[in-house]
């Protein structure tokens, strides 16, 4: 198909788990691809479901998932520790691995791919290029519950009182350009929250770029469904642009 030739990289991050780790995994194996971003969740098992005679069921586990090379994807697990097992996810925002390359404090059995790089099994795929996670948003999100709500009134009330001069726009880049030299995003999203109670106080000045990014993403969405929201998303996300970057070295 159209990715047998040519240069080819792959984005992966904590929440890419089950196929994508057994496309990952293989596409590193194999030396085809580089792959870009943070450790995979570590999801490869593979779960048949039984019903009992009372009409619950029984999921049971019946296999696991390998890449080419033998190794295993799933994350391990020792009996007794469920807990530990199920928030491993969480553990990474607190100990700083999504920030910082956790992928050396993570290395089960090791591997030689043909071309003789090293790779591990066990506890998901790790990236070639490790692209942190922006600490500013995930706190962003944590500290203010209904942002998101927020946010998403913010941007219709942008695009309705704008309507007309948007829908003239035909790419992202000429969206972004149109809207920066109006009135900042930010400003407009403070107005329309100081209805509620909604405190931006807090706000740091990289959170409200982040802010701003997301409603021009969201603008995007209103004129140009999903595929609008995400192209202008990726114009400023940073996994995207090391993506690209790699891609043409």
């Amino acid at each position: 198909g159209m990715f047998e030739e040519g240069t080819l990289v792959l984005l992966i991050d904590e929440g890419s788990a089950s196929a994508s780790e057994v496309l990952a995994g293989a596409l590193q194996d194999w030396d085809r691809a580089t792959i870009i971003g943070r450790r995979s969740f570590g999801k490869g098992l593979v779960q048949d479901q039984f019903l009992l005679s009372d009409g619950s069921a029984l999921r049971l586990t019946i296999s696991r998932y390998y890449t080419p090379l033998g190794r295993s994807i799933q994350k391990p697990y020792t009996r007794g520790n469920g807990e530990k097992y199920k928030e491993e996810i969480y553990a990474r925002y607190s100990n700083g691995s999504l920030y910082i390359n956790d992928s050396a404090n993570h290395k089960g059995k090791a591997y030689k791919t043909k071309s003789g790089r090293t790779v591990y099994g066990g506890g998901g795929i790790s990236p070639d290029v490790f692209v942190g996670a922006d600490s500013s948003e995930i706190s962003l999100y944590k500290n203010h519950e209904f942002l998101k709500t927020a946010l998403l009134d913010a941007s219709f009330n942008y695009y309705i009182l704008n309507k007309a001069k948007l829908q003239l726009l035909k790419t992202p880049q000429l969206l972004l350009q149109s809207i920066s030299t109006d009135a900042t995003l930010w400003q407009f999203f403070e107005t329309n929250v100081s209805k509620t109670n909604f405190n931006t106080s807090s706000f740091t000045s990289v959170q409200k770029l982040l802010i701003e990014a997301q409603m021009h993403a969201m603008i995007a969405r209103l004129l140009w469904n999903a595929e609008g929201y995400f192209k202008v998303y990726h114009l400023t996300d940073p996994m995207v642009i090391k993506a690209i970057t790699i891609a043409k070295q």
